[in-house]
């Protein structure tokens, strides 16, 4: 769905650039499809008083996906152990007894 939104807008603001200012609004800080590379540029790197904020969201931006991506192995491996632990119990019950079938051997280690 975001991705036909995305290309809804770009079809729009292709036809008629007045679309742009609808769909960024205030979120441009004063960019247009207007503005030449040096203000592009001077947005970016300008020494003023803002000049620490994009070290600052930059900073931001990698710590917050860092935590995400622990986060995200963390669960996989602590969502894992618990079918690891199914299936190696399965197969050794398989491998003692012929009459333990894998489905009877699931079914009894994993609650089922």
């Amino acid at each position: 769905m975001t991705i036909a939104a995305a290309i809804a807008a770009f079809q729009l603001t292709w036809s008629d650039m007045d679309y742009y200012y609808a769909f960024a609004g205030d979120m441009a800080q004063g960019r247009t499809p207007a503005s030449s590379t040096a203000e592009l540029r001077e947005g970016l790197y300008h020494t003023e008083s803002g000049s620490g904020m994009l070290a600052t969201f930059a900073a931001s931006l990698f710590s917050h996906n860092a935590r995400i991506g622990i986060l995200a192995f963390a669960t996989g491996f602590v969502a894992g152990l618990p079918t690891l632990f199914c299936c190696s119990t399965t197969a050794s019950c398989s491998a003692r007894s012929p009459r333990c079938s894998t489905r009877a051997a699931s079914a009894s280690i994993c609650g089922r």
